[in-house]
């Protein structure tokens, strides 16, 4: 993918806090990884400040599903799955110049939190994540760059990254629970800010119309064990 479109934006707005989005498997990290060091701009993840790990997640669906699926529902919802005042915190000491200091990243590629991280501040600030946060986040940033990959694609770069750690089931419905968090949360993007939203073709790197989000989304459910109870 051609990062020119990003990469000379960022250029002509001058420095300011900017933001990578899309869905997961789209590509966020890679191309933000590339435009730092073209830029030499600061990479804030959201990531950083996501509550809990991976396994904290299982289980904290586990017991909602037990409970109700409308519990289900509501903490399948990745929005609250994130420290939005600390991320808050974050970009504005970055912005005002200060470093930030993270005691326990989470890290994506693990699952689990790591050992500390600091961040220097520059004068662009790259903000990326597949969910930004509530509109006083979204509103600190000039631009926001969406990325857009189809869905098949974007599933199957899924499957090449994590097969080798997770099974065919767990990659599947984690994607679907993403899916489903990540379509709500766009619809009300596409609302707080579209005048700031520069959607991007996640493959070419090419500037496209606003794409389709899916009707369809669902959240798959956890089916227990076969009681062998006669």
């Amino acid at each position: 993918m051609s990062l020119d479109v990003i990469a000379n934006t960022m250029r002509r707005d001058g420095p300011a806090t900017y933001g990578i989005t899309g869905s997961a498997g789209v590509g966020k990290t890679f191309a933000a990884t590339q435009l730092a060091q073209t830029l030499d701009c600061a990479v804030y993840s959201a990531d950083y400040r996501f509550i809990g790990d991976s396994e904290d997640r299982r289980l904290l669906l586990n017991r909602k599903q037990e409970r109700s699926v409308q519990d289900y529902k509501d903490a399948a919802n990745q929005f609250n799955w994130w420290d939005w005042g600390a991320i808050l915190s974050d970009l504005d000491d970055l912005q005002s110049g200060e470093s930030v200091n993270i005691t326990k990243p989470y890290d994506r590629a693990t699952g689990k939190h790591s050992a500390e991280l600091v961040l220097s501040a520059k004068q662009n600030v790259l903000y990326e994540g597949a969910i930004f946060g509530p509109p006083y986040i979204v509103n600190r940033l000039k631009k926001i760059f969406f990325l857009y990959v189809d869905p098949a694609v974007r599933f199957q770069r899924l499957m090449d990254k994590d097969i080798s750690r997770r099974s065919f089931n767990e990659i599947l419905a984690r994607f679907l629970i993403t899916e489903y968090s990540e379509t709500q949360y766009y619809q009300n993007l596409m609302n707080w800010a579209v005048e700031k939203i520069i959607f991007i073709d996640g493959v070419t790197g090419i500037p496209c119309g606003k794409p389709p989000l899916p009707s369809d989304v669902f959240i798959p459910l956890r089916v227990p064990p076969r009681s062998t109870v006669q």
